[in-house]
């Protein structure tokens, strides 16, 4: 028996496919749970403590499941969380709903895990493959991209750091890699189906497209990149004139619903209102060099080959493939050389790099990668085998019996899982050789010490009511402190992203909350924030007023290094945390701490806090950025008797009686009461897409007022007795208007790159060949 070039020659092997499937991920799913269940998870990174932070802040604060945003009570002076829709997104829902213990990542992982191998399979089918292989897709994408395999193949050094995203963060970003992927399934089986099922095909598109988007706005713009250039793949592969058109059908339909919605808006007015965006020269990210941070192709180990098998593979899907299929290996090699293209122009350019980092272009592209290579296995072997003969070979008339074929395709699809359940000894293995992080000798405080910390937590930590007491600025491991002063480190010199490594780890000797996102789980807001999303007026205010001239700032963190007592209090900050010691009348030393290294940190109590009360009675216009910070930074400005505005001075202004503020679901509640015309300047950054969404008091009935006060406040103009409810209206489903105001705002009051902000000398040199 020889096999013929059409699909029948393996129905009788696929004549039970749903049993097939069922029994290959059956055994995938044994094999998730045993390893999570064996092998502990990784400590939890510093990227993931803020993934989990922003997944737990959307949970407590959004207004609803498609809410993206979400005003953040404890960073960035109320910015804004990253647009998670976490009650959306499985991996961060299973969690949220069912407690595992003291690692809620398991839950995370095994709800992920089966999608990914879902979607990974109905691609396969959809490519091609049959029921068998796509099974073996599905199981190789979902075993190398999550623990504890993945663990295997990181303290082995076999370089896979593709997929280290969804462990070092968080896994819910791996759920958009499967609505990806899901994307290209569902538009490979478009226009093949019958008319019904084609037409849910069609509307399945903008509705996995928009999906995504409200899971994570985010990474769905870097990961769908690679599945635009796939989709182009499928549709020029497409084997009829029929498939043709249903497939123009169903992309028209699928752009259509997307403009109608304006998703090109709010992707517009969500990334021209961050501060990467405006001030590119000045905010650093990573050297530009041959790393990790590259393509796949250029991260040599595995990696290096995987791309290469996988460009070889293309070849043979062209050459042995349908039209289809070599429509789809097209686009993926063409996928390959734009990357190649990406990551020679990152490393050699010398530009100042303001785009995505060349390897996140390829997270949403793992599972295509696995499903060529497969594909171009099975093609090759289905053109080889019958050019060999039975007489010179002798086993393959034994493989192709009738009855073994069942037994070898049962085999085939559990030899994956099985082989899988030696890694937990491996990984066990492997992690007792592993190097100990830089600072495993230290000591760490448990975590019921008193201390700092817990100073911090009983005087500001959030209460139940959400009302705000104080937020607490920190400028430790700062040049000048005693913290670089003990490592030699002198005052000019510039603080960088290394500081910022050094206050995540070394400062967890005095408490291992003690970090940004140690104080947020402390429901301990600070005036720092750490965001893709900082704003450009919250940017430009931190760096040329609460930053000393020489140092360096990232495009994610928000960080003060100088302290500015007055100008810090007028934003909220009740406590200064530090390792110098600071003479300023306006602070108060309330506690101290020394580690064992005899380091010591301060804590300074602010005097003059404004917890929503700051009430001035003149103001200022100003319509310079530059010229307003000038205002707030001089000793002769008071910011309790006046406040800089940016448009028409306000007259006849007398000071608030009282003034609190919470933080509740869905917004910030406002209280005040006043004899007269007054103005609340709250420590929460102003948006023009702020909305009075609820007004329980106006005892006057006069018009309320939201306007923006000192460059980056919200000021609440009204008369008599308040009680309202704000938000930040701003999404897909809310509108995008008010925050491109926003970015007119930073137009007309010049927050720009001005030249001041240094830029490290030599950081970005120029790789040589």
């Amino acid at each position: 028996m020889t096999y013929s070039s059409t699909p029948e020659h393996i129905s009788h092997w696929r004549s039970k496919p749903l049993f097939i499937f069922t029994i290959g991920l059956g055994a995938l799913g044994i094999y998730a749970c045993l390893g999570l269940l064996l092998v502990p998870l990784n400590g939890t990174s510093a990227d993931s403590l803020l993934w989990n932070h922003s997944a737990f802040a959307n949970f407590a604060f959004a207004s609803s499941p498609f809410d993206l945003s979400v005003i953040s009570p404890f960073e960035g002076l109320g910015g804004l969380i990253l647009p998670l829709g976490v009650w959306l997104n499985p991996a961060d829902l299973l969690p949220h709903i069912i407690p595992y213990g003291t690692d809620p990542r398991v839950w995370s992982f095994l709800a992920v895990m089966p999608l990914m191998a879902l979607a990974t399979f109905f691609l396969g089918r959809g490519l091609g493959l049959p029921s068998y292989l796509a099974v073996i897709s599905a199981q190789l994408v979902t075993m190398i991209s999550f623990p504890p395999m993945y663990f295997y193949s990181l303290y082995t050094n076999l370089n896979l750091n593709l997929v280290g995203l969804y462990i070092g963060c968080r896994p819910g970003i791996a759920f958009i890699t499967v609505l990806g992927t899901s994307v290209l399934a569902v538009f490979a089986y478009l226009g093949r189906l019958s008319p019904s099922k084609n037409i849910m095909c069609m509307v399945a598109l903008p509705l996995l497209v928009i999906y995504a988007i409200l899971c994570n706005a985010l990474y769905t713009a870097m990961f769908f990149i690679p599945v635009a250039v796939f989709l182009a793949g499928i549709l020029w592969g497409s084997e009829s004139r029929p498939v043709l058109i249903w497939r123009l059908m169903g992309a028209g339909f699928c752009l259509a619903v997307c403009v109608v919605l304006n998703l090109h808006g709010f992707y517009r007015a969500l990334f021209g209102y961050a501060a990467r965006a405006v001030f590119p020269n000045e905010l650093y990210v990573e050297v530009q060099q041959w790393d990790y941070l590259t393509n796949l192709i250029f991260q040599k180990g595995l990696a290096t080959i995987i791309c290469l098998l996988v460009m070889f593979g293309c070849g043979v899907i062209y050459a042995f493939g349908t039209r289809q299929m070599r429509g789809f290996a097209l686009s993926v090699i063409a996928f390959q050389f734009i990357t190649i293209g990406i990551s020679l122009t990152y490393v050699y350019s010398g530009k100042r790099w303001n785009a995505p980092l060349p390897c996140y272009l390829e997270y949403g592209a793992w599972p295509v990668y696995l499903v060529t290579a497969v594909l171009a296995l099975f093609l090759g072997f289905r053109r080889l085998v019958p050019k060999l003969s039975p007489d010179r070979f002798p086993v393959l008339r034994f493989l192709r019996h009738r009855a073994l074929r069942p037994a070898l395709v049962y085999a085939s699809i559990l030899a994956l899982p099985l082989a899988g359940t030696v890694v937990p000894i491996r990984v066990a293995r492997a992690r007792m050789i592993s190097h100990q992080p830089v600072w495993a000798n230290r000591s760490i405080p448990p975590p019921d010490t008193g201390g700092i910390v817990r100073y911090l937590q009983r005087e500001l930590a959030l209460p139940k009511d959400g009302r705000f007491r104080g937020s607490v600025g920190s400028i430790v491991g700062v040049p000048g402190g005693e913290t670089m002063a003990r490592a030699g480190v002198p005052e000019s010199a510039p603080f960088n992203k290394g500081n910022l490594i050094l206050n995540v780890e070394y400062f967890k000797t005095f408490d291992r909350h003690f970090s940004l996102t140690g104080f947020w789980d402390l429901r301990i807001p600070t005036l720092e924030d750490n965001n893709h999303m900082v704003t450009p007026p919250f940017h430009f205010l931190v760096s040329r007023a609460l930053s000393r001239p020489q140092d360096f700032h990232s495009r994610n963190w928000a960080v003060i290094t100088k302290a500015n007592p007055k100008l810090m209090a007028a934003l909220g900050a009740r406590f200064l945390l530090t390792d110098k010691v600071q003479q300023d009348p306006l602070l108060d030393l309330r506690d101290q701490q020394t580690n064992a290294d005899g380091v010591s940190v301060y804590v300074y109590e602010i005097q003059g806090a404004n917890l929503g009360d700051l009430s001035p009675i003149r103001t200022v216009v100003s319509s310079n950025a530059s010229h307003s910070i000038s205002l707030m930074t001089s000793d002769n400005f008071s910011l309790k008797d006046a406040a800089v505005v940016h448009e028409a001075p306000i007259l006849g202004l007398t000071r608030a009686d009282s003034g609190t503020i919470y933080f509740e679901r869905g917004g910030v509640r406002v209280r005040g009461d006043s004899h007269g015309l007054s103005l609340l300047v709250l420590p929460v950054q102003f948006s023009n897409s702020l909305r009075i969404i609820s007004t329980d008091t106006n005892s006057n009935g006069t018009p309320i007022k939201l306007l923006r006060v000192n460059l980056v406040e919200t000021g609440v103009l009204f008369n008599g007795a308040i009680d309202i409810k704000i938000a930040h209206i701003f999404g897909p489903f809310r509108g995008v208007a008010g925050r491109l105001r926003d970015i007119e705002d930073c137009r007309r009051l010049g927050i720009k790159e001005t030249g001041e902000i240094p830029y490290p000398p030599n950081y970005q040199p120029l790789a040589k060949f």
